[in-house]
């Protein structure tokens, strides 16, 4: 399993990042345009570019044959290897790519920044279990983000995203645990769910947003 973190820096559309659109599918382009923020936009753009980055990377391959398929509402997957499975997320100013080799995996990145809070209505979005374990913990903001990011991760796993059944998910259940991992750092809390079993921490590599616009095969 590889692990990638793109932190970006400049929120601002810059003519490179505009040249670099021609080397992502049309759906992502037509997506890219719909939004209204330069930052939404830098975020979509990055998402698939670091995706096409590292495939190629991994596959030995040009990033011109990373071919990406997603109907809608479905997870996307990888036309060109479907032994490979990927999954992204991206969180104001932060990217987080999962790539794994040894069946499905779903990330999830999240800002916990300290002007975010706790919404009211847990009982919503949470099992009983994951609203007891809130309630009661000595950094209740921190145990939020970290079961949030969790379920997250998994329900993208499963490729249902938030139309899932989430009050019925227990991620604190030992099943789900082995399959998980949480950490933060800095002001980001990230989480993973994979068919893999965690033993330890798994290696994040950092990417720059100059890693992606000098990238070679982009040339």
């Amino acid at each position: 399993m590889q692990l990638y973190y793109l932190p970006i820096q400049e929120p601002k559309i810059s003519e490179k990042d505009s040249m670099l659109l021609k080397y992502v599918s049309l759906d992502r382009q037509h997506r890219i345009e719909g939004y209204k923020f330069d930052i939404d936009k830098k975020l979509s753009l990055y998402a698939q570019l670091l995706l096409k980055k590292c495939m190629s990377t991994l596959l030995q391959i040009p990033p011109c044959e990373i071919h990406i398929q997603q109907e809608a509402l479905q997870k996307p997957t990888l036309i060109s290897n479907k032994n490979i499975d990927f999954n992204y997320s991206h969180t104001r100013n932060a990217i987080l790519l999962g790539i794994s080799a040894y069946g499905k995996i779903g990330v999830d990145i999240e800002s916990a920044s300290p002007s975010q809070h706790i919404p009211n209505d847990l009982h919503t979005f949470f099992h009983k279990c994951e609203i007891e374990y809130i309630e009661n913990a000595y950094d209740s903001k921190k145990a939020f983000f970290e079961i949030w990011t969790k379920k997250e991760a998994y329900t993208k796993y499963l490729g249902l995203g938030l139309s899932a059944d989430l009050v019925s998910i227990n991620m604190l259940s030992s099943s789900m645990d082995v399959h998980s991992i949480t950490w933060q750092q800095d002001s980001y809390i990230y989480s993973v769910y994979a068919d893999e079993i965690f033993e330890r921490h798994v290696p994040l590599t950092i990417v720059t947003e100059s890693d992606i616009q000098t990238y070679h095969l982009y040339q």
